[in-house]
C-alpha cells in the first residue's frame, strides 16, 4: 500500500482492513473524519506522520506474514480444524466485538436519514 501525508485516512483504510484498527489504537477518524488526509489527522492528533506509517506499514507487514500459504490437502484433518478454530473464528469474535460499537456510532449519525441501519445494528 502507497502511503502518502496527502492520501485521506479513509483511502488508506480501504485499502488495507489492518488500517482501521491502527487508527482505532492511535485515535485517528476513519468514518466522520475520514475525508483529513493522514498529515491532517495526524497533526489534529499530534502524532508523527513518520511514526503512524511505520505502524500502518508494520501491521500490514505482519498481516502478510500471518497469512503464509499452508498446502491443507496434506495437512492432518485435525491441524486443518484447528487453524480454522483458532484463526478464523477467533477473529470473527474479536472482530464482532470491535464492530459493534462502530456500528452504533454509524447508526447514531446517520441513522435518521437512514433507518434501515438499524436493522445491521
Amino acid at each position: 500500500m502507497s502511503m502518502t501525508a496527502e492520501k485521506t485516512v479513509r483511502e488508506l483504510a480501504l485499502e488495507n482492513t489492518t488500517a482501521t484498527r491502527v487508527f482505532e489504537k492511535l485515535g485517528i477518524d476513519y468514518c466522520c473524519g475520514g475525508n483529513k488526509s493522514l498529515g491532517e489527522a495526524c497533526r489534529a492528533s499530534n502524532l508523527a506522520m513518520e511514526e503512524v506509517i511505520d505502524s500502518l506499514e508494520m501491521a500490514e507487514e505482519a498481516e502478510h506474514a500471518a497469512q503464509k500459504d499452508r498446502n491443507w490437502q496434506t495437512e492432518p484433518l485435525a491441524d486443518f480444524v484447528a487453524h480454522i478454530k483458532n484463526t478464523h473464528h477467533k477473529y470473527t469474535r474479536e472482530e464482532m466485538a470491535r464492530l459493534v460499537p462502530l456500528l452504533d456510532k454509524v447508526f447514531s449519525v446517520h441513522g435518521k436519514n437512514h433507518p434501515e441501519l438499524q436493522n445491521v445494528s
